[in-house]
C-alpha cells in the first residue's frame, strides 16, 4: 500500500483481480450491442442517466468531472451531453476504453469526454487535473463490497 490514498496497488489486488478484467473484456462487446444498453437509441439521444443518477450529480454545466469505472462510457459521455466542460471516464477493460473512445466520437462528444485505461486503485498515478465531481455508479458498489471483503 504505497499510494497516497492507503490502497493497494493494483499488482497487490486479490489474484482474480486479473480474471474480473479479462471478464469485462469480454463482455463489454456483447453489453454494447445488447438492446439493454441500446447504444443506437442512447445515440439518437435517449438518456444514459436514470433519476437516481441524475439526482446524485446534480448540475454538471461547466463542471470537470471524473467517472470511475466507467465500462463503455455511455454515462461518462450523458454527462457531457448535460453540459460538463469536461469529462474523463477510468476504467481498467482496454476494450471497455476502446469501445468509449468509440460511442463518444459517433456521439460528436469526444472533444469534451475523454477515456484512460488504468485501474481505479491507480487512478492517481494516470490522472494529474482536478475535478470538481467524481461519479460512479451502481455496478461499482458490488465490486467494492467484494474488495472489501478480500474478494471472496
Amino acid at each position: 500500500m504505497d499510494n497516497h490514498l492507503g490502497l493497494p496497488h493494483a499488482t497487490d489486488l486479490h489474484p482474480g483481480h486479473d480474471l474480473n478484467r479479462r471478464w469485462w473484456d469480454e463482455v463489454t462487446p456483447i453489453h454494447a450491442g445488447s438492446a439493454f444498453y441500446d447504444v443506437e437509441g442512447f445515440l439518437a439521444g435517449q438518456p444514459a442517466l436514470d433519476r437516481l443518477e441524475t439526482d446524485w450529480l446534480g448540475n454538471v454545466a461547466g463542471k470537470r468531472v471524473l467517472h470511475l469505472q466507467c465500462h463503455f462510457g455511455k454515462s461518462s459521455i450523458e454527462i457531457a451531453r448535460r453540459g460538463a466542460a469536461s469529462v474523463v471516464g477510468l476504467d481498467f477493460s482496454p476494450v471497455a476504453i476502446a469501445t468509449a473512445r468509440e460511442v463518444a466520437s459517433n456521439a460528436g462528444l469526444s472533444d469534451r469526454v475523454t477515456f484512460v485505461e488504468a485501474d481505479v486503485l491507480r487512478a492517481d498515478s494516470v490522472l494529474h487535473e482536478q475535478f470538481d465531481v467524481i461519479f460512479t455508479s451502481y455496478g461499482v458498489i458490488g465490486g467494492f463490497r467484494t474488495w472489501a471483503a478480500g474478494g471472496e
